[in-house]
């Protein structure tokens, strides 16, 4: 490993599982100081422990991150744990599959308040601590279906997109403070994440002949080949880049 995150501070939702997972891996691989947030207790406290046992540093926070006063939480223990911040990733995301007229209210509310509210709950209280710092990162986890929009999936799509103009308005705010900001923005990526689609689409063998017809290079990504783009543009070889959104979709779009 190459210590491209050496020393930096870093919190990060959606550890637990899919492309949080490995990307916290990374992180730590390459010499970050981890608080990591996630609903699921086990999953997250299993990163962390996978972390700690190679020789990393890692604390896990079971967070609800569209709750206001579990993100301040998270974030007390950030300070607590790190003693300040030098980088925002968030990974937390949940996907609902369903024709807009369809769309119950609920499953509108929950895609914009885990995909939309919790991104901004975790700048909002973030951003302060980069400052202190004298700069930081963000990177906010989109969708490609924020990018072109998907039938089936419009909230979706629609709570992606919000993100992705959240991102680029936060790094013009925060650029004279020396915080970049940046969106990923993934195609098919091969995580439990995707099983509503898997499902609606008929299983993984029609889902797979779908993905090998639409993709150029014919297959999913795997959560491992998005990690290193979050590592990129959390880190300063991305050090002139920001207000973009990086789409990693095997040329689909």
């Amino acid at each position: 490993m190459t210590g491209q995150v050496e020393g930096m501070r870093v919190v990060m939702t959606g550890a637990a599982h899919g492309i949080g997972r490995a990307t916290a891996l990374l992180f730590a691989r390459e010499g970050a100081r981890l608080v990591l947030a996630d609903l699921d207790e086990d999953g997250g406290d299993a990163t962390a422990a996978e972390i700690r046992d190679a020789g990393g540093e890692a604390t896990f926070v079971r967070t609800d991150v569209g709750e206001p006063a579990e993100m301040s939480a998270l974030f007390g223990a950030v300070r607590a744990e790190l003693g300040g911040l030098d980088s925002i990733v968030n990974i937390a995301g949940v996907l609902r599959v369903v024709d807009l007229v369809d769309t119950s209210d609920d499953d509108w509310a929950l895609m914009f308040r885990v995909n939309v509210t919790a991104q901004m709950l975790a700048c909002r209280l973030g951003v302060p601590m980069l400052r202190e710092a004298g700069g930081g990162t963000i990177v906010n986890m989109a969708s490609v279906t924020g990018v072109i929009g998907v039938p089936g999936a419009v909230a979706y799509s629609a709570s992606k997109g919000a993100v992705i103009a959240m991102t680029k308005a936060l790094a013009r705010e925060e650029g004279a403070n020396g915080i970049r900001a940046n969106a990923v923005c993934p195609g098919w990526v091969d995580t439990g994440f995707n099983d509503p689609i898997v499902t609606v689409m008929g299983g993984r063998e029609s889902h797979a002949a779908l993905v090998a017809a639409a993709v150029p290079m014919g297959r999913q990504a795997s959560a491992e080949e998005i990690a290193p783009t979050i590592l990129f543009l959390a880190s300063d070889a991305s050090s002139y880049l920001t207000a973009q959104a990086i789409v990693i979709d095997g040329g689909n779009n």
